[in-house]
């Protein structure tokens, strides 16, 4: 029993943590999270001290597949399958091609209320960035480097590759005054 329950808050987990990163360039004003309130510097909490434990966001994302683009599905039978689709692959891609991913893991986030409707808040977070970029040329390496009915070996280009990637840790300090019940402004540094 104990078994099933932490597979069900694991998959729980891993299923929030791979939905909501697509929402949190939309979602001013969703839900008590700081994560989803991380954009807006003048929401405060309503409550005296707030204090959240970490969170992890992940993100990933490509300049010329999806997922239609890289499968079919099969004819008669086999319908209920997906195979790859090279040639539609190869077709969509661009001379130079993406892949885009970022991580974002919310150590502590803390707030207090001050007098005068003002909110005082504190973020500590560690970013991830990482771009690969290849060529078309990528799909060649699906058909080896022997060319089986010439019996002779097959050239792949490997030039024009390149990885950048950055990581580094952000401090958030906020501050929010609520001027009237429906106007309120701030600011994070």
């Amino acid at each position: 029993m104990k078994v099933r329950c932490a597979y069900f808050y694991l998959s729980l987990l891993l299923f929030v943590a791979f939905n909501l990163p697509a929402q949190d360039k939309t979602s001013y004003f969703l839900g008590l999270n700081p994560q989803n309130n991380a954009l807006n510097p003048a929401h405060a909490y309503n409550r005296d001290i707030v204090i959240f434990n970490p969170s992890l966001s992940v993100s990933l994302a490509n300049s010329s597949l999806t997922f239609h683009t890289m499968f079919n599905k099969g004819k008669g039978a086999l319908d209920t399958l997906l195979f790859w689709d090279f040639e539609k692959m190869e077709k969509k891609m661009g001379k130079s091609n993406s892949i885009y991913g970022e991580g974002a893991i919310s150590l502590i986030f803390a707030g207090k209320q001050l007098r005068n409707r003002m909110y005082f808040s504190f973020q500590l977070s560690r970013k991830y960035t990482a771009v690969l970029s290849y060529p078309r040329s990528f799909l060649n390496l699906r058909l080896g480097n022997a060319d089986l009915q010439q019996n002779k070996p097959r050239t792949i280009d490997l030039n024009h590759y390149a990885l950048n990637g950055s990581a580094y840790d952000e401090f958030s300090f906020g501050l929010s005054k609520q001027f009237t019940k429906k106007f309120s402004g701030g600011l994070h540094l």
